[in-house]
């Protein structure tokens, strides 16, 4: 199962970003056959508050990769 969340201009706190990731881990592990692939799209978070978000996860992803993209803006 794959799940894509986008955020645009900032509106999740990185809190509230670490709450949802945590519920979909909470639901992976309901089943143990079942497996969730998680890609988080937000412009908005440093490289460093992503690491946290998916570091504040339990139990911890088995791995996991945070990626930054070039912003335009910079």
């Amino acid at each position: 199962m794959n799940i894509n969340i986008s955020i645009d201009n900032d509106t999740l706190s990185e809190d509230e970003l670490k709450k949802l990731v945590q519920c979909v881990r909470e639901i992976e592990q309901n089943r143990q056959e079942r497996h969730i692939d998680i890609l988080i799209d937000s412009p908005e978070k440093t490289m460093e508050e992503m690491k946290r978000v998916i570091s504040s996860v339990k139990p911890i992803f088995p791995y996991f990769k945070v990626i930054e993209f070039e912003n335009e803006a910079k």
